[in-house]
């Protein structure tokens, strides 16, 4: 992060393309924070006390040379101390301190004087930098001011949530003023951290090695002062910002003047105000490169990745800007499923009116929106996303709508939804049980399923299983089959029709389906390596919610256990999609005749939309044979 105090009050993204053995890279105002195509972020900070000892590059060049060389922190050290190269010590005039962060994870504060330069590198931890040594031999003192600020904001974020994220610097750090917006009483923001010289700011988000880095990302604030600005992204790869950012400060100079008294105080209420439609705003773009992170193939060529990211961009920044600009008013309602109450928002440039909801089988929402006629209007709804973890179908008016890809944060589905004045809205998510496979695969008309099948022994005779209850001829495909599922990226393993059935057998690692369904957050359970400990691999909630006992150790798996997932769903393409897998293809096998012998006998009180259960080989005095049998099977999680 870095927060700029200057007299400049114009600043912008600016990109410039790879050329003469350059990286590409976008910087604020060309040379004083940004990001390049590789994944390298760096910032710098002046550090008066350390600039003796050399002549040359001064500190904007210096931050110029690192982004257009370099892509690792470790790089960057061995630059700034090598005496033959174009950085090295007499070769730049010093009182610096430069933050880079890379691809790798890597990250260092770098304080560096005319001849020497001492890294500070951060690991599994945070820390600040403001204007004096904290590392120099000789110079060093501790935190004080707004560096001391920073790691008390950083300190008390941890405490709460157990983690940092980029969002968190970008909402609480670099806004710091010490909680005087929360208050009642007018005030200064001189001498904090977001003050009265701070012009821009920037949050760069680095870590993900695919692609060489070009997946990474800042996001940038362009107005003074960040206190009542806009965070908003930049990737290096996806070329040149969006127009509406070349003079962007004007928007939050506006801000400004809403939330200043004449005498240049800030109203703490207008304050509050302005950041609860823009933090959501940048929730949303924060969601979007989240989901983009989660779902982007790793097989796109340089003209496919750079279009993704191009349409990430442009989109996010229209979404957010629009938001900010429009001032949007939140509302807050309530929902009640099964007796818990559930909270609802709206965010919208409409008047919203007469507001209702239901729950039952399906829950419905819907609205009345106003405003001038004929106009645009916009308003984003957020749910719970256990509310609308499967099918959702908006209808605007009389036209349907079903919505895929919708992002999340911090457990909520954020749908955006765009009209014309005046309308009519309703939203209702779909829920399925597994006992709807009765209806939607066993007794189904013929030819209305589809069995997509891997290639796996195992995995086929856990689907044929299913298959012989069937009381009808349906459809047998294999995935690799371009007419049933579609093969190329960003969408490989979405099937190519509608309005059917589905049944899978398989998990993602062996099915191009099953991948596609998780990594686009339609299926209500996800297969993990990593969230319950090493080696140990299982299942978790779509949000990443951990379940009990849904997961077995690795290394001490010997063939005669597992666990397996029977879950139930409505697609993007409103078919009715089913998936059956094991952690190892023993648990697709088993689940296949414990559909056939226990759950289908008893389909009817199989009300929920998954089920986890566990096959133990030898369990109530049966074969220990390594084949999955009846009696050896028992149920562990269940849920929506």
């Amino acid at each position: 992060m870095k927060n700029r105090d200057t007299g400049d009050t114009t600043n912008r993204p600016v990109y410039h393309a790879p050329e003469g053995g350059h990286y590409g890279y976008v910087m604020v105002n060309d040379v004083w924070m940004g990001i390049n195509e590789r994944g390298l972020a760096v910032m710098n900070t002046q550090v008066s006390a350390l600039g003796f000892g050399g002549s040359g590059m001064d500190n904007g060049a210096l931050n110029r040379w690192i982004i257009q060389h370099c892509e690792t922190v470790e790089e960057v050290c061995f630059q700034l101390n090598y005496t033959s190269g174009e950085i090295g010590p007499g070769k730049r005039q010093g009182g610096t301190c430069v933050g880079v962060i890379d691809r790798y994870g890597e990250g260092a504060f770098i304080e560096i004087s005319g001849t020497g330069a001492y890294a500070r590198f951060i690991v599994n931890s945070y820390d600040s930098q403001a204007n004096h040594p904290r590392y120099y031999p000789g110079y060093a003192s501790g935190p004080s001011g707004r560096d001391r600020y920073a790691l008390d904001i950083m300190s008390a974020v941890y405490t709460q949530k157990g983690c940092i994220s980029w969002g968190d610097v970008a909402q609480n750090v670099s806004r710091y003023v010490r909680n005087k917006e929360q208050g009642s009483t007018s005030f200064s923001i001189s001498g904090e951290i977001s003050n009265t010289g701070t012009q821009a700011a920037m949050v760069a988000v680095s870590g993900d090695t695919r692609y060489e880095g070009k997946l990474n990302c800042m996001w940038g604030e362009y107005g003074n002062p960040p206190l009542v600005g806009l965070f908003v992204p930049s990737m290096a790869y996806a070329g040149q910002p969006p127009t509406v950012l070349s003079s962007f400060w004007n928007q939050v100079r506006e801000k400004r003047t809403l939330a200043q008294d004449t005498s240049g105080y800030y109203n703490p209420a207008q304050v509050r105000e302005i950041q609860s439609y823009t933090f959501f705003a940048e929730d949303y773009t924060f969601s979007k490169y989240d989901q983009l992170l989660a779902t982007i193939p790793d097989n796109l060529s340089s003209s496919q990745l750079k279009t993704e990211l191009q349409q990430f961009i442009a989109s996010s920044v229209e979404d957010a800007t629009q938001t900010y600009i429009e001032e949007p008013q939140i509302t807050y309602h309530t929902l009640t499923h099964e007796t818990v109450p559930y909270g609802i928002a709206t965010v919208s440039n409409s008047t919203i009116s007469n507001y209702q909801s239901s729950s039952g089988s399906n829950i419905e929402i819907k609205f009345n929106v106003s405003g001038p006629t004929s106009t645009t209007g916009f308003t984003y709804v957020t749910i719970p996303s256990e509310l609308c973890n499967q099918n959702i179908t908006v209808t605007i008016g009389t036209t349907n709508y079903s919505i895929d890809y919708a992002p999340e944060h911090e457990s909520n589905t954020i749908l955006k939804l765009t009209y014309t004045h005046p309308n009519l809205v309703k939203i209702t998510s779909t829920f399925t049980s597994v006992s709807d496979i009765n209806q939607n695969i066993v007794n189904a008309p013929a030819n209305e399923t589809y069995f997509i099948q891997t290639r796996n022994p195992y995995d086929a005779q856990g689907n044929g299983y299913v298959y012989s209850t069937c009381q009808n001829t349906q459809y047998l495909r294999l995935m690799d089959d371009p007419q049933a599922v579609t093969q190329t990226p960003p969408n490989t393993g979405k099937p190519t029709f509608t309005n059917k059935s589905i049944i899978l057998f398989g998990g993602p690692l062996a099915h191009n389906c099953t991948e596609y369904y998780e990594k686009t957050s339609q299926a209500p359970l996800v297969f993990t390596k990593t969230a319950y400990g090493q080696d140990n691999w299982g299942f978790t909630e779509e949000d990443g919610t951990t379940i009990p006992n849904a997961w077995i150790n690795m290394t001490q798996w010997n063939g005669h256990s597992d666990i397996f997932t029977v879950e139930t769903f409505i697609d993007s393409g409103n078919n009715f999609v089913a998936i059956m897998y094991g952690i190892t293809q023993y648990g697709t096998l088993a689940a296949g005749p414990h559909f056939r012998d226990t759950i289908l006998p008893n389909i009817d009180n199989y009300t929920q939309g998954w089920y986890i259960f566990k096959w133990t080989d030898g369990l109530n005095s049966q074969p220990y044979d390594g084949f999955p049998q009846i009696g050896e099977i028992t149920q562990v999680a269940q849920g929506n």
